[in-house]
């Protein structure tokens, strides 16, 4: 090489190093953008730079680009002398898209070059969680906090596996441990909300993510996880918002293309959801989330096909993914394979035995297979978990009502939160269960606190008729029948009540009409001809009440046969 080529290579190697010493200073304060161009600036220059490699890859996991991230941390590794950590980094970005064993493997080599490396430990820990060993994951967790008692990742990671295994109020103080009471970065707002999300404070999570964001815009994990928490408060436009930002730093975040298509779903546009997933699985065919969330969106869409290829396919990707087991079998019983949603209960058991809502769908499978004494068990194990699991207390009520249990009906209705036993639905079934214990004056309190916030229940328009008719207070009784007859013409059995109010009010001629619209509806409703019979003879039409008599007699009415023989031989 001459002299003038030696300069100018010396002069290029000058340049890469002071773009990679910009770029450090960019990454240090969160412009993980910023940092990525100057080392793109710094490899042009230097194509073997490890040092640029591994600081761009890690600019670009921090954006929740794994995908792009890991060529750069397999070029690092294949160039450097020292890999440990450029494999700890790659452990990361596996992790970050669900590939958990290579996780594990690459934080493994880390490991073995520098067993203090605490970013490898927290790495693996987070794979064995991902893997659902979460005791495992547990002492891996307790290896890190060792070395660097003030982890806050170790204490949020230690804190998800005891959560995962049960011990609640554990992994509760372990949040709470974690929370920076001066909290003075952006880094520090963002575990503060990491944790506060954990505990279900999302007010003061989402405050937090907001300070973080406020200190640096690039924080991409702050603005997801602001966005997950207006999902989960019914905030769509408000995830989709903080989803758009985020995607415009990183088209590329799997995440969040994802839980953008959720957003989308909940404001029913099924098609942008759709094009959301599809754009994350093109991305990345292997993402399992992005299968399980389409598979939801089939479901809603009523395309069950398509939602059990996608659960299928979620499940050959991930086959410890709870959720997508609870989903699929949720999935069978609208196929009527009941045998096969128990199957897959039961593997979600396996992995989370504690989860209530996957109790509730056992129980549910079993009682739609008539199989009461299972479905029982099962929801004593949802409440067991969780003891004002709404679901599992309504279905109890519901079940003790059927088997004419009436004080079991009203006592799981009671243990549920005030705000659910205020719902429609479960003052009718209270006010039916009153009712049937004889208590009128509290079972037409409950009916009419229904109608109060449905005015067309006609359940609760039934029981409130009931009531009246009971009562002897037939004008009321009338109304009630006739609108819920008004939404619902077909209930042969509430145009009965009606007819039999009608006669006590002696409006005869209205009594007959209704016995005319039920036959119409019912031709089969022989009782219905047998009273028209009894009306048309109180107004003196003899002929038309034998002729009725006759073809109910016919048809085996044996009150029709003995007005025939008293009144028309």
């Amino acid at each position: 090489m001459g002299a003038v080529a030696l300069i100018a290579a010396g002069a290029q190697a000058q340049f890469a190093e002071e773009f990679y010493r910009l770029a450090e200073v960019r990454h240090q304060v969160q412009d993980y953008s910023g940092a990525i161009v100057l080392c793109d600036e710094a490899i042009a220059r230097r194509t073997t730079y490890v040092d640029a490699l591994y600081l761009r890859g890690s600019s670009k996991l921090a954006l929740g680009d794994a995908l792009s991230a890991l060529p750069d941390f397999d070029r690092a590794i294949k160039l450097s002398r020292i890999k440990d950590k450029a494999y700890a980094a790659r452990s990361s970005a596996h992790n970050y898209l669900g590939n958990y064993t290579q996780a594990i493997e690459d934080a493994d080599r880390a490991l073995a070059i520098d067993s203090s490396l605490t970013g490898a430990l927290l790495s693996k820990a987070n794979a064995l969680i991902g893997q659902k060993q979460y005791s495992q994951a547990i002492l891996w967790c307790n290896r890190a906090l060792r070395l660097d008692s003030l982890s806050a990742g170790a204490r949020i990671s230690r804190a998800d596996a005891y959560f995962a295994l049960g011990q609640v109020e554990r992994s509760r103080l372990e949040y709470a441990r974690v929370i920076y009471r001066n909290p003075s970065s952006a880094g520090e707002f963002e575990i503060n909300g990491q944790a506060r999300s954990k505990l279900g404070d999302y007010s003061a999570a989402r405050a937090d993510y907001t300070q973080a964001l406020y200190y640096s815009r690039q924080m991409v994990d702050s603005r997801l996880g602001r966005a997950v928490i207006a999902l989960q408060l019914n905030e769509p436009k408000a995830a989709i918002e903080d989803l758009n930002l985020l995607l415009r730093l990183n088209p590329r975040h799997l995440t969040a293309l994802v839980v953008r298509g959720d957003a989308y779903r909940q404001l029913n546009q099924a098609d942008l959801a759709m094009d959301d997933y599809n754009l994350a699985l093109s991305l990345d065919p292997t993402y399992a989330f992005a299968y399980f969330a389409r598979a939801n969106a089939h479901y809603d869409k009523g395309d069950y096909s398509a939602a059990l290829n996608d659960y299928n396919d979620a499940l050959t990707r991930n086959d410890d993914d709870f959720a997508a087991y609870n989903n699929r079998g949720n999935l069978y019983p609208r196929l009527r394979q009941y045998e096969r949603a128990l199957a897959d209960y039961r593997r979600a058991a396996k992995i989370n035995p504690t989860d209530p809502d996957m109790h509730y769908n056992t129980a549910l499978a079993h009682y739609n297979k008539a199989q009461r004494d299972s479905a029982s068990a099962h929801l004593k194990l949802a409440l067991r978990t969780n003891p004002q699991h709404r679901v599992s207390l309504v279905m109890v009520a519901e079940m003790a009502y059927e088997q004419e249990d009436y004080a079991a009906t009203l006592q799981a209705i009671a243990k549920l939160p005030a705000s659910a036993q205020h719902a429609p639905n479960l003052l009718v079934l209270k006010g039916q269960a009153l009712e049937q214990r004889c208590d009128y004056p509290q079972a037409l309190e409950a009916f009419n606190a229904a109608l109060q916030l449905e005015p067309d229940n006609p359940d609760a328009l039934l029981g409130q008729g009931n009531i009246y008719f009971d009562e002897h207070q037939d004008s009321l009784a009338a109304i009630s029948f006739e609108r819920v007859i008004a939404l619902q013409p077909h209930r042969t059995d509430v145009i009965w009540n009606l007819v039999v109010v009608l006669k006590r009010l002696h409006r005869t001629e209205d009594a007959l009409r209704r016995c005319t619209e039920a036959l119409d509806q019912a031709p089969s409703a022989i009782e219905f001809l047998t009273e028209r019979g009894l009306l048309h003879f109180g107004l003196q039409q003899f002929d038309r009440a034998c002729e009725d008599w006759r073809n109910a007699a016919s048809r085996g009415d044996s009150r029709a046969q003995d007005y025939l023989k008293s009144t028309c031989s």
